[in-house]
């Protein structure tokens, strides 16, 4: 793969935001309609007035659809793009930064397999989850690390475990680390964590059940590509 200078991502914080408040409005009505816990297990709804919360969106990211080997650069695989409806969303409570739920928007995600099963001419299904969590750890103070660093773009990528952001321009793998969440130059973490034919398969969406895939903790690692996040203030309209 040809080593490029960098990556421009032109990042609308707010537009994710939006649509993230929405949908949490239409689910917040289902819940109090239907008395069943929808963010967590508790009815959020019966707890918390909506103008007592915020919302953490964290992007999810797609692919180029390019191949990978072993010691390539992750950055130029990953599709550095907006898509409002791929993300997930953290509720939080203004007053202490409580997180008090979560939920997600995969419509872009569900509309992709619903064109595909189309295609097959069967019924809809649903596939999966397209990104998968990470260690308790992790997840229990993701939400802080993200209050507390509001200048780090933290995203997911899709077929792909946990949380990845944009630091100083350098693209990492957010893992904890003695008492504190701290990156790992993503390119070395996915060579040792997954392998080549663990990406490929997650690029093209075909991970095989019951295949044992092979780290490859030694490979050669090209320097890292920097990228660039533009903070982009426009809200977007979204259908």
């Amino acid at each position: 793969m040809a080593q490029q200078d960098k990556i421009y991502f032109n990042y609308d914080k707010y537009g994710y935001k939006y649509v993230a408040k929405e949908r949490f409005m239409n689910l917040n009505s289902k819940e109090k309609n239907s008395i069943t816990p929808v963010f967590s297990t508790t009815l959020l709804s019966n707890k918390y007035k909506v103008e007592e919360l915020d919302f953490i969106s964290i992007p999810v990211l797609g692919w180029n659809q390019q191949s990978y080997k072993c010691g390539d650069n992750l950055e130029p695989l990953i599709a550095f793009k907006l898509n409002f409806l791929f993300q997930m969303v953290f509720v939080v409570t203004k007053e202490d930064n409580l997180k008090v739920g979560a939920f997600e928007v995969f419509d872009s995600y569900n509309e992709e397999n619903r064109k595909k099963d189309s295609i097959n001419n069967v019924p809809f299904s649903l596939h999966g989850r397209p990104v998968m969590s990470d260690n308790k750890k992790i997840e229990k103070e993701i939400h802080k690390y993200i209050l507390e660093n509001p200048n780090v773009f933290v995203f997911m990528i899709r077929g792909l475990h946990g949380y990845w952001a944009v630091i100083e321009g350098e693209l990492v793998k957010l893992i904890f680390k003695g008492c504190k969440i701290t990156g790992e130059q993503s390119s070395k973490f996915v060579c040792k964590q997954y392998g080549q034919e663990f990406i490929n398969d997650a690029i093209t969406d075909s991970f095989r059940t019951g295949y044992r895939y092979l780290s490859c903790p030694d490979c050669k690692i090209n320097e890292s590509i920097k990228i660039d996040i533009k903070n982009c203030l426009v809200l977007k309209k979204v259908d």
